[in-house]
């Protein structure tokens, strides 16, 4: 079974150590949500599972093999179109360019996006639509393990409820594991 273990984990920025001694594990079909004040260090232990840091000490041992990320920036390429960005990830598969964007069509829908909105740039669109885009693109991979970090911010309640859902039925049904960086403790029960 994939997993995510982590031994011994201590990051520093020059002299100040943000994670000390972190440990945890996390299994397919799993989720696991860091809650914790802003500046805690929850968004930096995020980045090191991603690969986006090296940890300063200890060890991560994970077999997962598709890693997708969704962050609270939303970090779209503002030269595609929001289809195109929710495609992006499917680029590296073997389909082709029309499935590609079917695919990325059909889970745009389910996030609540019209086909209008599929074709605008990030510029045009709110944000809490580019947050939808954004976890839309980490999605398309159907990845094994989803890396969060506070996605669901710039959403508003009903919205939230309704991604709750969609992202509770990837997990089962892919059996995906969510690693969930949030201030929000009720978020972090609800998922």
């Amino acid at each position: 079974m994939s997993h995510l273990r982590i031994r011994n984990l201590s990051h520093r920025y020059g002299l100040t150590e943000v994670l000390d001694q972190i440990n945890l594990e996390l299994s397919a079909g799993q989720t696991l949500a860091l809650v914790g004040p802003s500046g805690c260090g929850k968004s930096t232990l995020l980045h090191i599972v991603a690969g986006l840091l090296i940890a300063s000490d200890g060890k991560i041992d994970m077999t997962f093999d598709r890693v997708s990320c969704a962050f609270q920036e939303p970090r779209l390429m503002p030269w595609k179109s929001a289809l195109d960005n929710i495609a992006l990830g499917l680029k590296a598969s073997r389909l082709s360019r029309s499935q590609r964007r079917h695919e990325a069509a059909q889970l745009g829908h389910r996030m609540g996006l019209s086909t209008e909105d599929l074709d605008k740039y990030p510029h045009g669109l709110s944000g809490g639509m580019q947050s939808r885009v954004s976890l839309a693109r980490a999605l398309a991979i159907r990845p094994d393990l989803l890396l969060l970090d506070e996605p669901f911010s710039a959403l508003d309640i009903g919205l939230k409820t309704v991604l709750y859902q969609l992202l509770s039925e990837q997990t089962v049904h892919n059996k995906t594991a969510v690693f969930l960086i949030t201030h929000d403790l009720m978020e972090a029960v609800r998922l």
